[in-house]
This record gives structure tokens, sequence and C-alpha cells, in this order.
């Protein structure tokens, strides 16, 4: 899976996926969606 589909399969925008991937997001719904990636990614 590419970056851009994952971030497609999660409806954000790639720039935001990378700002919650390097820590630059830590709110609410940022927790959200790495609790969606981590389901997408299969990660416990």
């Amino acid at each position: 899976m590419t970056f851009k589909e994952l971030a497609e399969l999660l409806g954000i925008s790639g720039a935001y996926l990378s700002d919650i991937l390097n820590g630059k997001r830590d709110g609410k719904k940022a927790v959200e969606h790495i609790t969606a990636i981590k389901n997408v990614l299969k990660i416990k």
C-alpha cells in the first residue's frame, strides 16, 4: 500500500497523514486517525 492509498482510504490528505506520522498533529482527531491507521495496517 502506498502512502497516497493509505491517505485516500482514511479520507485525509497526504499532508495531514504526514503530519500525523511525524508527530505534528496530536489532537483528538489525529488519535482517531492513528487508530484507523493501525487497524488498516493490522498493528496492535
